[in-house]
């Protein structure tokens, strides 16, 4: 009956000129911030939703505002199906980003909006401590820059697909027990390792008889190949990244792993 009382107002209501986005968000604070940082970049309107919660309340708002676009964050368990519903009986065009978890959710959330966003770097909650998800929306809005959020499991992953997304620089905000971390570090550095002995491997392997026959003299004047340079600076964050490491500074060797993920990812290519 309340859905009925509710769609009567609405269809009676005066319409008034279509005017910008809303972005309709659970409670969550994850979702609460990812919607802050896209009201920020989009210039859009936020109205907020109790979790899991049909509100009449939110339809009547976001008719009274006429949006041109709407966009909802979150699941269905979050912001509920009739909500969306709805509003697309009224006429309302909806974009959903909702993935399984937090961290799908705010990929694909970037990837529909890439164009607002700076990509200089990312910032990267791994954890669901208000105090880091404030940190890290509070520097992805004064930089407008993307913000993704993952458990520490989820980072490794996370960071190639940040990787793909063409982002070199990521900045962690965590929490997180420092052993998580140290286990995180050790992993990828073995890998990156792996994967740079092959890459050298092959590079070696490109050498033909003819270059192995010139002298000292001319090796030394012989400029180094585009791979060669990568390979080098690959080795050069390498060693950065396990001095972090064996310092216990764990957030800068994930830094340093990043990068040299981007080089190897051109190498390998």
């Amino acid at each position: 009956m309340r859905w009925l009382v509710i769609f009567a107002v609405v269809i009676l209501a005066v319409p008034i000129a279509a005017q910008g986005t809303i972005v309709i968000v659970s409670d969550s604070a994850c979702d609460v911030a990812m919607a802050e940082l896209l009201a920020s970049v989009m210039e859009a309107k936020i109205v907020k939703v109790e979790w899991g919660q049909f509100d009449g309340d939110v339809i009547e708002d976001v008719v009274e505002e006429n949006p041109d676009n709407i966009i909802i964050i979150g699941g269905n368990k979050a912001v509920v199906d009739q909500i969306q519903e709805l509003l697309e009986r009224l006429g309302f065009s909806i974009f959903r980003a909702a993935g399984k978890d937090r961290a799908e959710t705010s990929l694909e959330l970037y990837k529909a909006f890439q164009e607002y966003f700076n990509d200089d770097f990312a910032v990267v909650v791994v954890d669901t401590n208000k105090v880091s998800i404030y940190k890290g929306k509070r520097l992805a809005i004064k930089h407008s820059v993307p913000l993704f959020f993952c458990d520490v499991s989820e980072l490794d992953d996370m960071l190639t697909e940040i990787s793909e997304l063409g982002i070199e620089e990521v900045r962690i905000i965590t929490s997180n027990r420092q052993s998580d971390l140290r286990t995180t570090c050790e992993k990828r550095l073995e890998e990156v390792q792996e994967r740079l002995e092959k890459v050298e491997e092959q590079l070696k392997g490109t050498v033909t008889e003819e270059d192995t026959d010139i002298t000292e003299e001319e090796e030394e004047d012989t400029e180094a190949t585009e791979e060669e340079k990568l390979l080098e600076e690959c080795k050069i964050l390498l060693q950065k990244a396990t001095e972090a490491f064996e310092d216990g500074n764990y957030l800068l060797c994930l830094q340093y792993l990043t990068d040299i993920e981007t080089l190897l990812n051109e190498l390998e290519g």
